[in-house]
């Protein structure tokens, strides 16, 4: 199956309803990777290391579910297309999940322990099915370089907010429920309900906005996909082809290095301003807004930036600042006192490198599946994205394991006072400890080296193939 690429320029009416899709990716993603930790441990009363577990293996299952999604959708022959319907179908139980994944029990640990885990492994399971075509169609709506960067950016202005919801707004809510008298676990599934349900409008706004054309085949094509079985040893064949690409491995294990450090320093952030800072609610949903407005301040900059270099330069200079930042504040933190102003300042290097991340990433993504389209005729978006996706899972689940058995090696128990030293040690894991991680992933992010003017030729040479004419595939080996 051979498509040209769409080049077209998208009306603001149809990037602004895909953005809005990001209501069912970064509310649970924060939601999740700040608070269930936290909340097993502290609410649920979980000890840190099953807590740990338990995430771990709900994220593990991920990479399974996620890359079955993907090649379901990339063969699909639905007349409705190949993503929107799978969509439709994940996100009112994928939003359900999230509610009731937060929702305080009672009985013994055994039962918490089998609850929670069925729970977390039913939201990612869920949160794959979503993501994995939703991230798709993103990809197939143009091929233009910059409208790519502004459906990316959109998104990326929608998520800031979702953010501030997500975080200070779990926060504010817990602190506003309980203040009318309703118990600490039970606002907390309040809380959830209230995110779930904003979940639920966000996917409606694309279903609403955004019109997929499905992919035009004859009837030989549309057997040849019936006729095919998914099977391990066809996904393996298939995901090995992807890592072929020199440009793909590198931006797959940059991104999973990534999520390693940053997902450990977004968990110990709360048990940082728990247990380092004694921070309330209150100060504890005013930090995570002034994270927020920092964040939404870095977006114009890194596509800005993005734009006139490219965006690989955009990229690396803004996790160079996040490790900088990082490295600041692990020496500071260890000399002093940190006051909460100088704590919110931290948010600055922080918010560039994670603005920047996940602004760009997609993008970056995006082109990577354009440079396979023209290393093999084979458009496979769901299934390279879902790779890259099973990267990041990983990198969550590494993190999330390391976090929680570290912290139940220290002696952390939840709701109990920290001594000086198991303070540092929550200090470190908020700050040098996910700087390893974010430097060693800069090494791979060199090797990314897809320019614009590289980028530019690989469509062209992608529009030539489809005229019938004959192009050089030497000049891409660099790439290929």
């Amino acid at each position: 199956m051979e498509e040209k690429l769409n080049q077209r320029k998208l009306p603001m009416k149809t990037k602004l309803g895909y953005g809005c899709g990001t209501a069912c990716d970064t509310i649970p993603y924060i939601l999740f990777a700040t608070y269930f930790m936290f909340f097993l441990t502290d609410v649920a009363g979980v000890p840190a290391g099953i807590a740990g577990t338990i995430s771990f293996v709900a994220i593990i299952v991920q990479t399974i579910t996620g890359p079955i999604v993907a090649y379901i959708s990339d063969n699909s022959t639905n007349p409705k297309g190949r993503r929107m319907p799978i969509l439709i179908k994940s996100v009112i139980p994928f939003a359900i999940t999230t509610a009731l994944l937060f929702n305080p029990i009672g009985g013994s640990m055994g039962l918490k322990v089998a609850y929670y885990s069925v729970l977390a492994i039913l939201f990612y399971t869920f949160y794959a099915a979503y993501f994995n075509v939703w991230t798709a169609l993103g990809a197939e709506m143009t091929s233009d370089y910059k409208e790519r960067n502004s459906i990316r950016s959109m998104v990326a202005y929608i998520a800031v907010p979702l953010m501030l919801l997500g975080s200070s707004g779990t926060i504010a809510m817990v602190g506003l429920f309980s203040a009318r008298g309703i118990s600490y676990g039970r606002s907390w599934f309040y809380a959830a309900t209230a995110l779930a349900i904003i979940m639920l409008l966000g996917a409606f706004t694309v279903v609403k906005t955004v019109k997929e054309v499905p992919p035009s085949l004859t009837e030989e094509e549309k057997a040849a996909l019936k006729a095919e079985r998914l099977s391990v040893k066809k996904l393996i064949k298939d995901y090995g082809s992807f890592l072929k690409l020199k440009l793909y491995r590198k931006i797959i294990i940059f991104s999973l290095l990534f999520v390693v450090g940053y997902l450990m320093m977004d968990k110990a952030i709360v048990y940082m301003m728990v247990n380092c800072l004694g921070l309330g609610e209150a100060q504890q949903s005013l930090f995570w807004v002034m994270n927020t407005v920092i964040s939404t301040a870095c977006i114009p900059l890194v596509f800005g930036i993005a734009n006139k270099w490219d965006k690989r330069k955009a990229m690396f200079l803004f996790t160079a600042a996040y490790l900088i930042g990082l490295v600041i504040w692990f020496v500071f933190g260890m000399v002093s006192v940190v006051p909460f102003v100088l704590f919110v300042i931290f948010c600055l290097p922080v918010a560039l490198g994670t603005c920047a991340f996940y602004s760009l990433l997609y993008s970056l993504m995006y082109d990577c599946c354009d440079v396979y389209h023209l290393a093999t005729g084979e458009q496979k978006e769901g299934e390279m994205l879902a790779l890259q996706n099973l990267a990041q899972t990983a990198g969550e689940a590494i993190a999330t394991l390391f976090l929680g058995w570290g912290l139940q090696l220290f002696g952390y128990t939840g709701g109990e006072a920290v001594t000086p030293f198991l303070q540092k040690v929550i200090w470190s894991f908020g700050t040098i400890v996910p700087g390893i991680f974010i430097a060693i992933s800069m090494i791979f992010l060199l090797g990314y080296n897809l320019t614009r003017k590289d980028f530019d030729e690989v469509t062209q040479a992608i529009a030539d193939r489809d005229e019938g004419k004959e192009i050089d595939m030497s000049k891409f080996d660099h790439l290929i």
